[in-house]
Parts: structure tokens; sequence; C-alpha cells
């Protein structure tokens, strides 16, 4: 088969789950033509012939199979290939993608339903100002009940739902553009540094951990770990992190006074001074990555339940409002005594 062109070779790629599968095959002592032929089918059958175009004319798996993964997979490989060998790289960059994919689903799944009932509260209360409420202030106006203050509260009420809905627009912004990669690093350094131990600082100082536990997984050195994150061009805050620790190391101090930087949370330094005299490196870093997954799910519920509390607030304060306007002629009708 004739190899494909560039433009022909982007519109294939092998699935997740036969970068994996290709991953537990070769790692059981198959080669890559043999794994091709356990997991050929239809569907990746044309991918598995441009590779073999490949193999046919020479080439190693390494020169040339990160343009048919996944665009995650890619970038890692690429970085990987510049230090280890081909299944070494493969499995690093299958192990990183999959924690990460976990860890950004347990934060999505948690943030979305407080996000949409924000949201939700905002524009339905900005809808109700918009086009139930001045009927109904009309409807008691034409009755000629005094509206009293009624007029003052619910300009409020729209200018509050209002300055919410504009204050979550430009929270949204400001994120955007503090995670772009031109800004990602020097945004961090900022957070870091004038608020240590913050959110960011600690999601990252966890992300961090589970490229080095990976690493460390694989028998790498400290050294040779931290100059493979350091060429991480598609993840800046990681390769910023092992470089300032890669520079601490440079400069003479050991591992366990490098980690005490303004950049990693203090928890993840303690877990790191703690693992460089324990035997079970893995083990202890993986302690503290489930500690940082409770906490971090500890922190969605804290603020689930504040967000719940603010609008279920509002929503009242709105019902009570509505009763107020539709109770005034009836208060009305008792002052003249019908």
């Amino acid at each position: 088969m004739a190899l494909l062109s560039k433009w022909q070779q982007r519109r294939i790629s092998l699935s997740e789950q036969d970068v994996k599968a290709i991953a537990v095959l070769m790692d059981s002592g198959f080669s890559l033509e043999e794994t091709m032929h356990i997991l050929q089918t239809p569907a990746n059958r044309p991918c598995f012939d441009a590779i073999r175009a490949h193999l046919d004319n020479g080439r190693l798996a390494e020169d040339f199979l990160g343009q048919y993964l996944p665009a995650g997979y890619r970038s890692f490989l690429r970085d990987f290939l510049r230090y280890l060998p081909f299944l070494d790289s493969l499995q690093l960059a299958i192990a990183i993608m999959t924690q990460e994919k976990e860890h950004l689903a347990i934060i999505e799944k948690g943030l979305l339903y407080p996000c949409l009932l924000m949201a939700g509260m905002a524009g339905g209360i900005f809808l109700f100002e918009q086009t139930v409420l001045p009927t109904m202030l009309n409807m008691v106006m034409a009755a000629n009940v005094p509206v009293g203050n009624v007029p003052m509260l619910a300009n409020l009420m729209a200018w509050s739902a209002r300055g919410l809905s504009i204050g979550t627009v430009l929270c949204a912004i400001l994120v955007w553009l503090c995670t772009r990669k031109a800004n990602i690093v020097k945004a961090y350094q900022f957070a870091a540094l004038h608020f240590p131990n913050s959110l960011p600082v600690q999601l990252v100082s966890a992300q961090f951990t589970r490229f080095f536990q990976e690493c460390v997984r694989r028998q790498i050195s400290t050294r040779q770990s931290l100059e493979i994150l350091s060429k991480m061009q598609e993840r800046p805050l990681i390769a910023f992190l092992a470089n300032e620790l890669d520079h601490s190391f440079q400069q003479g101090e050991s591992l366990s006074r490098a980690v005490v930087s303004p950049y990693l949370e203090n928890a993840l330094a303690a877990f790191f001074q703690t693992a460089i005299y324990a035997e079970d490196t893995s083990g202890i870093l993986a302690g503290y990555l489930e500690m940082s997954l409770m906490r971090t799910r500890h922190q969605i519920e804290h603020f689930t339940h504040g967000v719940q509390a603010v609008c279920y607030l509002a929503i009242g304060l709105v019902i009570i409002f509505v009763y107020r306007i539709l109770l005034m002629p009836m208060a009305m009708m008792q002052q003249i005594g019908i």
C-alpha cells in the first residue's frame, strides 16, 4: 500500500482503546505487526494499513506512529521519545492521559451542577424582571393601589441579577485568558506568590505529582524525570515546575530542599520529604494524590452548598416579593373596609 498523504494521515487515527490495547500486547511480548493482526477491525484497518506501509519501508515505529495517535497522546509521545524507548514512552503517555482525564472528569462533574444552578437562577430572575414583573406592576397600578418602594426593589433585584451575570462572564473571560499557553505560567506565578496553597496551586501541584509519579513507577531517576518533564511544551506549567526543581538541583540542593518552593503547596513538600527516605516512593506520592482528590471533592461540595444556599435565598426573596405584590390589592381593600 502506498504511503498516505499528510492530509489523509490527519483524517485517520487510532482510537484510545486501540492505543491502550497496543501497549498491553506489546508489553506482553508481541511485535507491532502481530499486535495489529490481533486487533484489526474494519474501523481501524485503514490506519493499520498505513502503519504497515511505513514498516514495509523500513521505518521504526517511534519515527512515525505518533502521527496516528489521538492528539493528546501524540504530544506526550513526542516529548518522552527523546529520553525513553518507544514502549515505555507509549505506556507513560497512556498512564498520564488516563489519570488526567479521570481527575478532570471528577472536577467537571462536581462543578457542572452548581454552575448551571447559578446561571439558571440569574437568568430566571432577569427574565422575570423583564417579562412578568412589569405586567404585574401595571395591573397593580391600574387598580390605583399604591406600590410604595416596590419599583425600587424590582430595580435592585434586576441589577443584582445583571451584576451576577456580568461578574460570571468576566470571571470566565479572566480564567480563559489566564489559561492560554502564553499567559498561564505568569498567571500561576502570581497566584502562587500572592495566594500560597490556594486552589490553583493545589491543582497544579497534584498534576505535577501525577507526571512525576509515573516516571518514578518506571524507575526513571529523579534528575532524568525532571529533565523529561521540563521539555514538555504542551504542558507549560509542568515544564515550569520541573525547571524550578532542576535549577535547585544544579545549585547543589537536595530534593527535600528543592521541593520547598513557593510554587508548590506545602503538603506536597512534606510528602516528597517523606518519600525520599522511604522505599515506596511511588506509594507515598499516590497517597498525596488520594489526599488531594479527597480535598478537591470536599472543596467542590462546599462550593456547591454555598451556591445552593445563595440560589435558594434569592429564589425565596423573589417568591416573597411576588406575594407582596399579589397581596397589595387585598391590603388596600382591607384599609378601605371592603
